[in-house]
C-alpha cells in the first residue's frame, strides 16, 4: 500500500497513470487471495517462514483482510476505476481526430504528424513489431529512426532496465583523457545496415567506426558451461555480484561465430567483429604454385633517372608483406613516394618543369578517402568472386609490385589469376567498380578517334606483367 501511495504522490502523475496504478493494485490483491487459498506464499515472505505453523483459520483471516482492503480501495477510488480513457489517449497515432473533442483535434493532428519515430510492439515471445511510423523527410526507404529506436530498446532490454535511464551531461560523467584520439583510425565495417541521412553533409573523410576490441587470451573462449552466470552467483546481492550478472548472459541464448570464436547472439562481438566471409575464388583445386612477382626474366630498358638498384629478393618480400593492400600500413608508405598506376597517365602527359614540380607537390600531399574509393574497396571482393565464377579461374591476392629496374614506380594489381586454358597460365587482374547503371556508360572503355578517353589503359600499361585482365 505504501508503494501505491508513493506512485500516486509523484510529480507529473496524470489521471491515466493513477487509474493504471489503482487497477494494477486491485488485480494484485485478487491474485494474492488466490495464492493464499493454494498456500502459495511467494508474495508473503514472512508467512512463508512459518508455513508449517499456519492453519486454515489463519489463512482465512488473511484472505478476509485482503478482501476488506480491496473493498476499501474500490470505494475510495471508484471514480478512477470507472474513468473512461479515450482512444486518443491510449493510441494517439491511430485515433481519428474527427471523432475526438473539438478542443484537442488540432493538437492531436500535430502530434500524429510529429517528426518522430513511433512503433507499436506486441507483448509476446519473441516481441513482434505490429506497426511503425515515421514522418521524417527521408521517407520510408532511407529513414533510420525506427531501426535506431528498436536498437536502443533492445539495448535497454538486455540491461534489464524498466525505464529509460537519465541522460547525463559531459560534466556529470567521468573524464576520458585516457582514450586515444580518433585521428588516423579508418572506418571499419560493423554490419550490413547502412544508416543514411536525408540531407548528407559534405565531408572530406568517410565517417564510420572501427572496433578497438581485442582478444586478451591466446586460448579459445570459455566453455558453454561458463555461460551459467546466474547459477554461479546465485544468492549474492546486486551490489556484491560482478558486472557480468547484468549483461543478460545465459546458456539459452544461441551462439554465433565471430572473429574471436563463438559468442552470444546480439552481443557486441557478434556484430562489431563478425566472421569474415571467404569468397569462392578458387574453383580449380589442382593448380601449380604461384610464381614470385616480379618475374626474374622481366627486364626494363635503360633509364636516365637516378635511383638505387635493388635485387629481386627485396621486391619479393615487399609483395608478400603487402598483400592486404589498403589495410596494410607498409603498403601506404611504399606507394606514397612512388609513381603508381593511378598516377601513371598524369605523369606521362605532364609537360614543362613548373608543371612537373606542381604535380610532384600535389602527388606527395596526403590524400583523403572519398566515398567512391570506399565503395570500390567494399565491392572489389564481390567483383572478384563474380569474375572467378564467369571465367572459371583461380584468384590469389597480390601485394605492391616494385621493379628493380624502375624502383620509383609501383603497382598494386587486384590479384593474380590462374587460368589453366590460358597461355601463360598466370596473369594479373585489374578491377574497376564504377558507380554507373551499366558498363556501357563507363567512359574509360570508350575509344574516340582511335584513342581511349580515360586513364585505365595507362593503368594496364603500368602493371608489370604480360597478361592483365580488366574487369568492370
Amino acid at each position: 500500500m505504501n508503494k501505491v501511495t508513493l506512485k500516486l504522490q509523484r510529480d507529473g502523475v496524470t489521471l491515466v497513470h493513477s487509474k493504471a496504478t489503482i487497477c494494477s493494485f486491485l488485480a494484485k490483491l485478487e491474485l494474492y487471495q488466490q495464492n493464499l487459498g493454494r498456500r502459495q506464499l511467494i508474495h508473503f515472505p514472512q508467512l512463508a517462514k512459518v508455513l508449517d505453523e499456519l492453519t486454515d483459520r489463519h489463512l482465512l483471516r488473511y484472505t478476509d483482510h485482503l478482501k476488506a482492503v480491496k473493498a476499501d480501495i474500490t470505494i475510495r477510488f471508484r471514480d478512477l476505476e470507472q474513468l473512461d480513457v479515450p482512444d486518443w489517449v491510449m493510441e494517439p497515432g491511430q485515433a481519428d481526430a474527427a471523432n475526438c473533442e473539438p478542443e484537442i483535434q488540432e493538437s492531436l493532428i500535430d502530434l500524429q504528424n510529429d517528426m518522430e519515430a513511433k512503433i507499436v510492439l506486441r507483448d509476446s515471445k519473441p516481441v513482434e513489431l505490429q506497426r511503425c511510423q515515421c514522418t521524417c523527410v527521408a521517407g520510408t526507404a532511407l529513414c533510420s529512426h525506427v531501426a535506431a529506436l528498436l536498437y536502443q530498446m533492445a539495448h535497454y532490454s538486455q540491461l534489464r532496465l524498466t525505464s529509460v535511464p537519465p541522460v547525463f551531461s559531459c560534466t556529470e560523467t567521468e573524464q576520458k583523457w585516457h582514450e586515444p584520439s580518433t585521428m588516423g583510425i579508418k572506418p571499419g565495417p560493423v554490419n550490413d545496415m547502412v544508416i543514411l541521412s536525408a540531407r548528407p553533409r559534405e565531408r572530406k573523410l568517410v565517417e564510420g567506426i572501427r572496433s578497438n576490441l581485442y582478444k586478451g587470451v591466446n586460448c579459445p573462449l570459455q566453455d558453454i558451461s561458463m555461460l551459467n552466470v546466474q547459477d554461479m552467483y546465485h544468492g549474492l546481492r546486486a551490489d556484491q555480484a560482478p558486472m557480468i550478472t547484468t549483461m543478460a548472459v545465459s546458456s539459452d541464448v544461441p551462439l554465433v561465430e565471430s572473429m574471436f570464436g563463438q559468442v552470444q547472439e546480439g552481443s557486441v562481438l557478434s556484430y562489431q567483429l563478425p566472421t569474415r566471409t571467404v569468397p569462392m575464388t578458387c574453383p580449380h583445386t589442382v593448380a601449380p604454385s604461384l610464381p614470385q612477382l616480379l618475374l626474374s626474366d622481366y627486364r626494363l630498358g635503360p633509364s636516365t633517372c637516378a635511383f638505387v638498384c635493388s635485387e629481386h629478393q627485396h621486391p619479393h618480400k615487399i609483395e608478400n608483406s603487402t598483400r592486404e593492400q589498403s589495410y596494410c600500413a607498409e603498403w601506404h608508405q611504399l606507394r606514397r613516394c612512388r609513381i603508381t598506376s593511378t598516377k601513371f597517365r598524369e605523369v606521362c602527359h605532364t609537360r614543362g618543369e613548373s608543371s612537373a614540380e606542381n604535380l610532384a607537390k600535389r602527388l606527395l600531399r596526403p590524400s583523403n578517402q572519398t566515398a567512391d574509393m570506399r565503395r570500390g574497396l567494399d565491392l572489389v571482393p564481390i567483383a572478384v568472386e563474380e569474375y572467378c565464377r564467369v571465367r572459371e579461374v583461380n584468384h590469389y591476392p597480390c601485394g605492391f609490385l616494385i621493379h628493380p629496374d624502375a624502383p620509383w614506380m609501383g603497382s598494386s594489381p587486384d590479384g593474380i589469376v590462374y587460368d589453366p586454358e590460358g597461355q601463360p597460365v598466370f596473369g594479373l587482374l585489374e578491377i574497376k567498380c564504377s558507380n554507373v547503371t551499366s558498363y556501357v556508360d563507363c567512359p574509360y572503355i570508350m575509344i574516340r578517334e582511335g584513342r581511349h578517353t580515360e586513364t585505365i589503359p595507362s593503368i594496364l600499361l603500368a602493371d608489370p606483367g604480360t597478361n592483365v585482365d580488366f574487369w568492370v
